[in-house]
């Protein structure tokens, strides 16, 4: 005895929807979720403002872990900077002072600098337009081991650094 054969049925329009919209609700998830991944954004972080007696100061700021890791950020025109990617704990902070033959916080002289006017001195504004305006900070505060710590807990924290002479 034969079987009839039976042709094969389409998807119903309703089957057809149900797996259009399961892929849209999986894609819509996907890209909800990859930006919060934790490869791809910084989670911990400290910003401040340095200052010496009122004024700005020029340089860089460096955290310095327990693990002697250390990480830098320049300061802005404007005093501030930001340090990237902190891990619970406890940093060492110190600040050096960025000087070039312009003066503090002046890009340092170009090697293939020939005459005076080339090296940005005093006098010569063209060499001069990346300078940073602010005060050297005091020297003592060079070495991680000058006193200023700052404990991390996580997250975006601010520390202001107010530098005593």
């Amino acid at each position: 005895m034969l079987t009839p054969a039976i042709p094969p049925q389409r998807p119903s329009s309703f089957r057809k929807q149900l797996t259009r919209a399961s892929f849209a609700f999986f894609v819509a998830v996907l890209i909800t979720w990859l930006p919060g991944c934790p490869q791809g954004s910084v989670t911990n972080g400290v910003k401040g403002k340095v200052t010496t007696e009122g004024n700005v100061v020029a340089g860089t700021v460096f955290f310095t872990g327990s693990d002697n890791t250390e990480l830098k950020s320049p300061i802005d025109p404007k005093g501030e900077y930001y340090i990237q990617n902190t891990k619970v704990g406890t940093y060492k902070i110190s600040v050096k002072g960025e000087t070039g033959p312009g003066g503090v916080g002046a890009p340092p002289a170009p090697p293939e600098a020939k005459d005076k006017k080339d090296k940005g001195l005093p006098g010569d504004n063209t060499k001069l337009s990346t300078f940073t305006p602010g005060k050297a900070p005091p020297k003592k505060y060079e070495s991680p081991d000058n006193g200023l710590t700052f404990d991390a807990k996580g997250g975006q924290e601010t520390k202001d650094l107010d530098l005593k002479p």
